[in-house]
């Protein structure tokens, strides 16, 4: 079968992992004019800003990285101590994909677990689930879903996704040229 679908990789965002009740999380981002959403497993956009509610007390933000110095300065060291909540920037932990197009939901249904029709995973929803068994953020986007995994695992997951639409990548997850299993050296 032959998907309407789009899978690229994305480039690295700004994000970061914040811990604190949704009154202080509200209080510290009140100079974003960034809400926290009101529903568990959701997200709110403010320009260009995207906040996920993935657990009790446990946030994640998103942004582009030309945004890095305004939150770090929004996140300055003093500021979150007194607001009681914790700050850490993830940027570097993960790797975003895009899975757009009109079979976006047959692709994620290849890969996931999870419910993405629209009455299980809202226009808002943003999440934790499973990606080819590992481990990943998953929200909605204007036109499919966006996925984030640990970097460790972007190349294997990129050449699963490409292989959803019969097209594997050049690549062997081991990171080195595969070696013949019949050939003895």
């Amino acid at each position: 079968m032959i998907y309407d679908v789009s899978i690229q990789q994305l480039d690295l965002s700004c994000t970061f992992d914040l811990k604190g009740s949704q009154a202080d999380i509200s209080s510290c981002l009140k100079e974003l004019c960034l809400e926290p959403p009101k529903q568990p497993n959701t997200g709110t956009m403010s320009g260009k800003f995207t906040l996920g509610w993935v657990g009790p007390n446990h946030w994640l933000l998103l942004a582009p990285q030309s945004e890095e110095q305004t939150l770090m300065s929004v996140f300055d060291a003093q500021k979150t101590i007194e607001r009681n909540i914790s700050v850490i920037e993830v940027s570097d932990m993960f790797q975003f994909f895009s899975i757009e197009g009109p079979d976006a939901h047959d692709i994620l249904a290849i890969c996931s677990p999870i419910d993405s029709h629209v009455t299980a995973f809202p226009k808002n929803g943003f999440t934790y689930t499973k990606i080819f068994d590992t481990k990943a953020l998953l929200l909605r986007s204007i036109r499919g879903f966006h996925i984030a995994v640990d970097r460790s695992y972007a190349d294997f997951i990129n050449d699963n996704l490409h292989r959803t639409l019969g097209n594997p990548l050049p690549i062997n997850h081991a990171g080195r040229v595969a070696k013949n299993n019949n050939n003895i050296s």
